[in-house]
């Protein structure tokens, strides 16, 4: 018994420690808006401290269950800065996200309290207080991204200062600015790619393959491209051209959402450079168009012609099914739907059987007590019930 209460003792003096050195953590201001924290940083001579967060971050959560409330982050943070925290997708969050032109999450800017502008920033968490602290000190002697960039808009091109530029970019998760940035790098010096992994890594945030001399050069070369950098680069490169046709044909506020003539145009030029699933990548862009402007006759010809083509996933169909059943009222799309559920719902089942007979055949032949390995991949749903709940859902009166 004596032991018992004694271990408790241990126990309860172990959390009283753990909680006092959290107490001493990083001091964050609450209740202040940012042009309040400014004026709060500017008035005790200190530099402004964000934490960008969001709700459904875990690197997020982690750095702010474990780290920042250690006392040598508190130790670190509170002489130096006034400290306030963010959520991006909330509030004055949201107008900060934009401003900073916050990417990824955690972020950890630090602002100058008078001009207002990021002086550095810090992209993602460590759960070592120690290293992490060392990275914002190395961040912070650094020259300010905010600096380099002015001198690139300034027309500063020599090449240490755009490799120096380029990988605080990177750091930085602004891949956007960093697209840009290695096209002016490899102008006429395309052939580097073929030498050096990290250009090759930065050339994947080129946005445009329609215009870019040094995408295209890559593409050109992608059968190169595996050997050195891996089995998926000439896959990573392609999908640079399923992202820029979602991207650049669907015009989200507008009226009609899809460039159904740029789309067609980019089609043929993704054919003519032997892009694999041109026509699939088309015909997804029309289906989500289709689908955000809620218009339910196009959505359903292009979804058939999909599947003729292209037999639609299992995913992809219940996905489709899901959206007409929620939205559609046209009775005779929904009766359609309902009719090419149904019918996926056979095949699912006698594939399903099959599969099943498959597994028990394998389980069969190995000796006792040997289980069949799990095939990787594989999914828990039951796509014959899914198909069949849709079909019996759109069968009913909406």
């Amino acid at each position: 018994m004596m032991y018992i209460r004694r271990k408790m003792c241990l126990w309860a003096l172990a959390a009283m420690m753990s909680a006092a050195g959290h107490a001493q953590g990083v001091q964050f201001a609450e209740g202040k808006n940012f042009q309040q924290l400014l004026d709060s940083a500017k008035s005790v001579g200190k530099q402004l401290f964000i934490d960008c967060y969001t709700s459904w971050c875990g690197p997020c959560k982690m750095m702010a269950r474990d780290v920042l409330p250690q006392k040598v982050c508190g130790d670190y943070f509170n002489p130096r800065f006034v400290s306030a925290k963010f959520d991006m997708e909330k509030g004055e969050g949201k107008e900060l996200k934009d401003r900073f032109g916050v990417k990824a999450f955690p972020t950890f800017l630090f602002v100058g309290p008078s001009s207002g502008k990021e002086v550095a920033r810090v992209v993602g968490g460590n759960k070592n207080a120690e290293a992490f602290i060392a990275t914002v000190e190395k961040t912070l002697k650094s020259e300010p991204l905010s600096e380099l960039t002015a001198q690139f808009e300034a027309g500063k091109r020599d090449s240490a200062f755009l490799q120096t530029y380029m990988d605080k970019l990177a750091s930085a998760y602004m891949r956007d600015q960093l697209g840009e940035v290695v096209e002016v790098y490899l102008k006429g010096h395309e052939e580097k790619i073929l030498t050096d992994r990290k250009l090759f890594e930065y050339v994947l945030y080129i946005k445009d393959p329609t215009t870019s001399s040094a995408f295209r050069y890559a593409w050109e070369h992608r059968d190169q491209l595996n050997p050195l950098y891996g089995q998926y680069a000439s896959q990573r490169l392609a999908y640079t051209w399923d992202s820029f046709a979602h991207n650049r044909f669907i015009r989200k506020d507008a009226p009609t959402p899809l460039d159904a003539e740029g789309l067609a145009a980019y089609v043929e030029l993704m054919k003519q450079q032997e892009v694999e699933n041109a026509e699939r990548i088309g015909l997804d862009v029309q289906i989500r168009a289709a689908l955000m402007a809620k218009d339910w006759q196009q959505l359903w010809k292009d979804i058939m012609i999909y599947d003729k083509r292209f037999q639609a996933a299992n995913e992809q169909a219940c996905y489709w099914l899901k959206a007409i059943e929620e939205g559609c009222s046209d009775k005779g799309i929904r009766k359609q739907a309902a009719k090419w559920a149904s019918a996926r719902a056979k095949l699912s089942k006698s594939n399903e059987a099959k599969e099943a007979a498959k597994t028990e055949a394998t389980r069969k032949a190995l000796p006792a007590g040997v289980v069949p390995a799990a095939k990787i991949g594989a999914s828990n749903v039951v796509f014959s019930e899914e198909f069949q709940k849709f079909a019996d859902k759109l069968n009913a009166k909406k």
